[in-house]
């Protein structure tokens, strides 16, 4: 493996959830479309720009859309999002332990939805005291476990091998809003707003089906008394009174090490466990950013991770969290937020002249279905020695370029020939 030098830098920025479809009441155009983005587009100007699908076929979650942009075959590598989690979490968990990924919920009568997020309005001391009532109230008959509340509305679940009963990650999810394709969890377009019976998919996870449901029953019960939520009602907000469950899974996922695989030292910046757990199984520095929208947090360890490795990988949730609401002008000023405080600051500061700038999504999130959807997301990829000019980065741009990148799990294979190449380029011009 050819040993690189460190004066080309990979700056790998992933806008989640920034591509959508055309929004009929905004003259049928997309967020990005829509936002005014001089930033972005001063790259965009110096750029291969194209379309890409993330996985052909699917409407991905975050998890497996990562995995395929860091060149994981999802089917090969993936074992539940729960596992991810808890890596990025730093909890106690072994292989064994079943790992779910959780979302505080508002329902009512004990099952109908009201919202799966609780409107976004759960502060950290909140859900912090409703982790600390599930531990110490609800009690399972066969399994321990431990509940951790994440981020926001966010939360963890993990139940612990007994060594007697088998644990088994082959279960639905009682979260609505996604299915499952084997492991894989699959993002739903239309879902009955009602939280499901955890069901067994095979005859083994019968027991496991049965903890889970137990869980979700004793929980309701539990936070209906919460004096959080007494507060919160008092107040006129959503209550926090159910757990969602998704994404069962009972071990680690065995990734190969980015490093041994590309000969590149590689960081990711995220302020979401689940980016940060696929850092941690991949080899990749981790760097914990703890509040999305400190744009001078963000600038301050992206330059910081760039001193210090050949690539680091940024990931931006911003866009993401209004499509699902379906606020249109809300993921635009979001992406206009991203482009004014991060990538203005950001080009204005390091050698684009010696940093390959890729930017994507990870997958698209119209806001006319308030859900990941299967369509192919814009990616461009910017270097003095690519061919290739874009007016602007956005769908319509994109679908004009001629990057041939057709799937994301191609991605990675790109860059690193596109970096042993400038980097031979750069080191014949100096002969």
């Amino acid at each position: 493996m050819m040993k690189m030098t460190k004066d080309i830098k990979i700056l790998f920025t992933v806008l989640d959830g920034a591509a959508g479809r055309p929004y009929p009441n905004k003259n049928g155009k997309t967020a990005l479309e829509a936002a005014e983005t001089p930033s972005l587009n001063k790259i965009a100007r110096n750029a291969a720009t194209g379309m890409m699908t993330v996985i052909p076929g699917t409407a991905p979650e975050s998890d497996s859309a990562v995995l395929s942009l860091l060149g994981y075959e999802p089917k090969k590598y993936y074992t539940g999002r729960g596992p991810l989690e808890a890596m990025g979490t730093d909890v106690d968990y072994q292989d064994g332990d079943l790992a779910l990924r959780c979302n505080f919920a508002t329902v009512k009568n004990g099952k109908k939805l009201l919202d799966r997020r609780v409107s976004r309005t759960l502060i950290k001391k909140e859900a912090e005291e409703l982790e600390r009532l599930i531990n110490k109230k609800v009690k399972l008959d066969n399994f321990k476990f431990k509940f951790k509340s994440t981020n926001q509305h966010r939360g963890l679940l993990i139940i612990k091998d007994n060594g007697k009963i088998e644990l088994s990650p082959k279960i639905t999810n009682t979260d609505p809003a996604y299915g499952r394709k084997g492991l894989i969890s699959i993002a739903k377009e239309k879902y009955e707003s009602k939280i499901q019976k955890c069901k067994p998919i095979e005859p083994e996870a019968i027991e496991t089906a049965k903890s889970i449901n137990e869980f979700t029953e004793k929980t309701i019960k539990v936070l209906k008394k919460a004096e959080v939520n007494e507060k919160r009602r008092k107040e006129g907000k959503l209550e926090a009174n159910a757990i969602l469950t998704r994404d069962a899974g009972i071990k680690k996922p065995d990734l190969p090490d980015m490093k041994e695989i590309f000969g590149l030292k590689w960081s990711l910046l995220a302020n979401m466990p689940l980016e940060r757990g696929i850092a941690k199984a991949a080899g990749m520095e981790t760097i914990k950013i703890k509040n999305e929208e400190d744009y001078e947090e963000w600038l301050l360890k992206t330059h910081e991770a760039m001193r210090e490795n050949d690539c680091v990988y940024v990931h931006l949730k911003g866009p993401d969290l209004p499509a699902h609401d379906g606020d249109f002008e809300r993921k635009k000023d979001k992406i206009e937020e991203i482009d004014q405080n991060y990538y203005r600051k950001l080009i204005n500061q390091i050698d684009t002249k010696k940093t390959i700038i890729v930017v994507t999504s990870d997958h698209s999130t119209p806001c006319t279905i308030g859900a990941h959807s299967k369509d192919p997301v814009p990616i461009m990829i910017s270097h003095p020695a690519i061919s290739g000019k874009a007016l602007r980065f956005n769908e319509k741009e994109a679908r004009k370029g001629t990057l041939n990148i057709p799937k994301a799990t191609l991605l990675m294979n790109y860059l690193n020939k596109l970096y042993k190449g400038i980097q031979k380029n750069d080191q014949e011009g100096l002969k």
